[in-house]
């Protein structure tokens, strides 16, 4: 732990208006020895400390900065505590907007120095309808770009701060933001996997360079990392085909060509298909559903393929992910689990089948074959507790 004391003697000191030949006064020692207290050569002795404190009517807690550091592990604890409340109502598809916004209100009052709390307060003010709340969270952005050094958080903010003045009709400022942001090629992720990249291959020959090798495995760790960057930013692709679609009035045909070219770029990624990439393929799964259920009244044939390609992705996601098993850690006995374990398998095909894919398919036998193994995994998803006691017993 850092002792703060120099720092607060000081900042006490100047609270006062007072010099250190003044203060070195009161105390009855010299002004060397106030000097060296206020640039941390030395620290006042035990008797003299309550003496300070006293003197500056702080405890001496405050004046070592343990007031502080306990604040600080209360605003964590606090904020997990949050983190862990919104995972649980999104696990059970709970609604959060007005839980954030809620939360995040007090949070940036409470805590007014904690950027990450400011961007998050930020960001759903941009998602109210009210345009002065919109500009207040883009006053908040525009304060945080100024100063955030980190280059990665920084382009967060500065991508919202694009979205805010879009909202606000200021197309000029969103223009010259965009300008300040680099290409996918130049972001940080890019130039350093391609700086570490280059550095590897050039310290062996290719030769040597074998997935055994500890260059070799490195490389393919830099390279996974990357593909990683490059597939999150794909998920953003296709979410936002959605809105597109929306905005535009894609007719069906419209919608599933460009969902074509999109996935054609997301099958390229999928040539590492590991548990990192789940929640791509997990994407990409729900889209291949939805293309099942345009071609389900008018192309059963077709509606099947697609069928076949979405279960093809799902079972090749766990079936229990890490965040189910870090809330069953945290608390097993939740309600949630019990929410999940209520969820019947007529539920299962409403909301992950569809109704239009299930009656335009069922009576097909492959079918119907394949959508008892997607109920009979998927049951055991929503029944995390008996699915991994079964899979410690085995």
């Amino acid at each position: 732990m850092k002792i703060s004391i120099a720092e607060k003697i000081k900042a006490l000191r100047r609270g006062r208006d007072m010099t250190q030949d003044e203060l070195a006064s009161v105390l009855g020692v010299t002004s060397q020895s106030v000097s060296k207290w206020e640039t941390g050569v030395a620290y006042p002795d035990i008797e003299t400390i309550p003496i300070i404190a006293n003197y500056f009517e702080v405890s001496v807690d405050e004046l070592f900065g343990m007031d502080a550091l306990r604040d600080e592990t209360a605003e964590k604890q606090r904020l997990d505590e949050f983190w862990e409340q919104w995972q649980k109502m999104n696990l059970i598809g709970e609604p959060t907007e007005e839980f954030e916004l809620a939360q995040f209100t007090q949070f940036a009052r409470d805590y007014p120095r904690n950027k990450n709390v400011q961007f998050g307060y930020a960001v759903r003010l941009l998602e109210l309808p009210d345009l002065d709340k919109k500009r207040e969270g883009v006053r908040i952005l525009e304060r945080l770009v100024a100063e955030w050094v980190d280059g990665s958080r920084r382009y967060d903010v500065q991508s919202h701060l694009v979205r805010g003045y879009i909202q606000l009709g200021e197309r000029e400022r969103a223009e010259a933001m965009i300008a300040q942001l680099p290409q996918l090629h130049q972001a940080q992720e890019s130039v350093t996997y391609f700086q570490r990249f280059q550095e590897l291959v050039d310290t062996v020959e290719l030769g040597e360079l074998t997935p055994q090798s500890e260059t070799g495995a490195e490389l393919l760790d830099v390279h996974q990392t990357y593909a990683k960057f490059v597939a999150r930013c794909m998920h953003r692709v296709l979410q936002r085909l959605e809105i597109v679609r929306g905005k535009l009035g894609l007719n069906n045909d419209e919608y599933h060509l460009q969902l074509l070219h999109t996935q054609r770029f997301m099958r390229e990624l999928m040539a590492y298909e590991d548990e990192h990439y789940a929640g791509v393929l997990e994407n990409d799964s729900e889209h291949y559903i939805k293309l099942a259920r345009l071609y389900a009244a008018r192309d059963k044939e077709k509606a099947l393929e697609y069928f076949l390609q979405f279960v093809e992705r799902y079972m090749k996601l766990p079936i229990i992910g890490e965040h189910t098993v870090r809330m069953m850690e945290l608390d097993p006995n939740a309600e949630i689990f019990q929410q999940m374990a209520a969820v019947t398998e007529a539920q299962i095909i409403e909301w992950m089948i569809t109704p239009e894919v299930h009656e335009a398919l069922r009576g097909n036998a492959r079918y119907d074959e394949v959508l008892e193994q997607v109920l009979e995994r998927q049951m055991a998803h929503q029944n995390p507790r008996e699915y991994m006691e079964s899979a410690n017993e085995n």
